[in-house]
């Protein structure tokens, strides 16, 4: 005789599929389920066993075949469960054709303590995986896709059980489990997902789907809107969506008084409050209205507008851009113009923070914006002897990377206002040294590098002089760059011109610096010029008459003790001429060498301190 089968439907699907799949029914069922009348287990048939592995049979998974094995359930079986005032509902997995779920069945009343780790004193821990708000898992399938889906609880939010039917009849709003990365909607549209609320739109029939990686999980429910005529539903909704936050959405029993509040996003301000028909309610943000039927209440939001204003300091400093009104969010441009005998200083905010250095500057407009733009008089410096001077740099690694270069400055009077250079140009050889900027440099010096054939130029505008005592010598600057092995091996460092914020009386004082690479030093193994040509010998007068006079010119581009030797064919070598060479004076010699040899062809070579270079010629008669 067949008895039915009854599976358990108040625990994940998947779980007691899983128990299925694993294979382990009295271990695990044992610590969950209470069983009741279970002096009969149920008697396979060939029909039944097939019917069982079709409903089970989940397609390209290689434990389809341990699922299809039948397994003996009670006839009968609960969980132990501890009823509370959130209720849930779940779909028992009826089928795995084609790797999807079937359509389910929503079963039961299922409580909080199904979820997480609530029933881990039950089940324990040994092969069981707890996670969040979903029922537990099997180990080893916490990540298989299914699992999750069929893992993922439906919570439906209420009071009191008379909310929903046993089974899937559905009157209030629900929550669904976004866990996982999984995915809600509905067909038919009689319930919106928002997120993951369950709206209820109308009264009908509808199917929740839940997706996963191409897998899905199908809840079918019918939607019956309470018919409580004493509590109503009050939703609020922001306009346009984005702009701002609105609370006090919820049933609330007839009379009741519902604190609905707006909260403006930045760039924009709360303008009213509306009901469906677009009548205005209300212009406070937060306030308390009384509940009397179902309601929907929009918070109006508009972008706000703020306004600039700008001021110099002192009035006569300078002048600035005319403020406005602007829309928030809006990129603005401000400009201060000094007039003459003042200088710019900064911008500076209603709290006197600097904002910025920059005369011309853009701003975001998110507020209202009050700025100053500060201005300073220049200091007279007529009667004041400067001097400008570059640093000397002796024996400088070539491989040097951001070395620094200081310029210095020193007065015949103290300067303890504020003096400011409008112009300062400097020069240096490019293949020496290749500048990159200035080190820890103001960052109202304006940085111009020009680097024409062999010279690179920087051009340094508005330098402010720091503070001097007389005649003592003050770093106004440190120029940063790549010391180069280049052609050269030293070079100056040239104060080309220079320019003050006023005329002097007295032309400034411009010293020149060098720099001079490591190589350079004594007993130093590099060329010291660059020469256009490669070290030869070269026979002038080739062949060679009457008279036998050998004309050699000698082209050299290293110091030290040159030979020249003459080898006939048979190798016989003859040392004819002995020099030492100092290109720093002469680079090209040119001998008369006497032959008094048989006539036929010879070689002559010349001996450099490192290398050996040869040329042929013919004496004849």
């Amino acid at each position: 005789m067949t008895k039915k089968l009854c599976l358990i439907t108040t625990i994940s699907v998947f779980t007691v599929t899983s128990i299925c799949l694993y294979a382990k029914p009295s271990a695990e069922i044992n610590k969950a389920i209470e069983y009741i009348d279970n002096e009969t287990e149920i008697e396979m048939t060939a029909e039944y066993i097939q019917n069982f592995r079709d409903s089970l049979r989940l397609k390209g998974f290689s434990y389809s075949r341990i699922a299809a094995t039948p397994i003996p359930f009670p006839r009968k079986m609960r969980l132990k469960t501890t009823p509370m005032d959130i209720h849930k509902k779940e779909v028992y997995m009826m089928g795995g054709i084609n790797g999807q779920d079937a359509a389910g069945q929503a079963e039961g009343h299922l409580t909080s303590d199904l979820i997480g780790d609530k029933l881990k004193t039950i089940l324990g821990d040994e092969n069981w995986t707890y996670r969040g708000n979903l029922y537990p898992t099997l180990k080893g399938f916490e990540f298989d896709t299914i699992a999750i889906v069929a893992a993922s609880p439906v919570y439906l939010d209420v009071v009191n059980s008379t909310d929903y039917d046993k089974h899937n009849n559905v009157r209030k709003n629900f929550t669904v489990s976004l866990a996982n990365n999984v995915s809600w909607t509905s067909v038919v549209g009689n319930v919106e997902i928002v997120g993951n609320e369950g709206r209820i739109i109308n009264d009908g029939e509808d199917t929740l789907v839940a997706f996963i990686k191409g897998y899905k999980k199908v809840i079918p429910i019918k939607i019956k809107k309470t018919t409580d005529a004493d509590e109503f539903h009050l939703s609020v909704v922001s306009n346009p969506e984005g702009t701002g936050t609105s609370q006090g959405s919820g049933y609330y029993k007839k009379g009741d008084k519902a604190i609905i509040e707006a909260v403006a996003h930045e760039c924009y301000k709360f303008v009213n409050w509306t009901n469906a028909n677009g009548t205005p309610l209300s212009t406070k943000a937060t306030d308390t209205i009384t509940v009397t039927k179902d309601s929907v209440l929009t918070a109006n939001f508009v972008i706000d507008s703020f306004d600039l204003v700008l001021q110099p300091n002192p009035a006569n400093g300078g002048t600035v851009t005319a403020g406005n009104r602007y829309a928030c969010g809006d990129t603005v441009n401000i400009v201060a113009v000094e007039n003459a005998g003042y200088r710019f200083l900064n911008w500076t905010n209603d709290k006197g923070n600097i904002i910025s250095t920059n005369a011309i500057e853009k701003i975001t407009i998110k507020s209202n914006t009050f700025l100053t733009a500060n201005f300073v008089a220049n200091t007279p410096v007529n009667g004041i002897k400067f001097t400008i001077k570059a640093s000397e740099h002796k024996l400088v690694d070539p491989n040097s990377l951001n070395y620094k270069i200081p310029i210095y400055i020193q007065a015949d009077k103290d300067i303890s206002d504020l003096v400011i250079i409008n112009k300062l140009v400097i020069e240096i050889d490019k293949y020496i040294f290749y500048p990159r900027g200035l080190y820890r440099a103001d960052n109202n010096i304006g940085v111009t590098i020009n680097r024409n054939s062999d010279v690179s130029e920087m051009i340094l505008e508005n330098i402010t002089i720091p503070k001097l005592v007389a005649n003592t010598e003050a770093v106004l600057l440190t120029v940063r760059g790549d010391v180069l092995l280049g052609d050269k091996d030293s070079n100056d460092i040239v104060i080309k011109s220079i320019k003050f914020s006023e005329e002097l009386i007295e032309e400034p004082n411009l010293i020149n610096g060098h720099i001079t690479l490591d190589i350079c030093r004594e007993g130093g193994d590099r060329l010291l010029r660059f020469f256009e040509y490669p070290p030869s010998i070269t026979v002038k007068n080739n062949p060679i008459a009457d008279p036998p006079i050998l004309n050699l010119e000698c082209k050299v581009v290293e110091n030290g003790i040159y030979t020249l030797e003459i080898v006939d064919m048979a190798g016989y070598v003859v040392a004819v001429k002995k020099f030492e060479a100092d290109v720093m004076l002469k680079t090209i010699y040119n001998f008369e060498i006497p032959v008094q040899y048989a006539i036929g062809s010879y070689i002559v070579i010349m001996n450099t301190p490192t290398e050996r270079f040869s040329a042929k010629f013919i004496l004849k008669k």
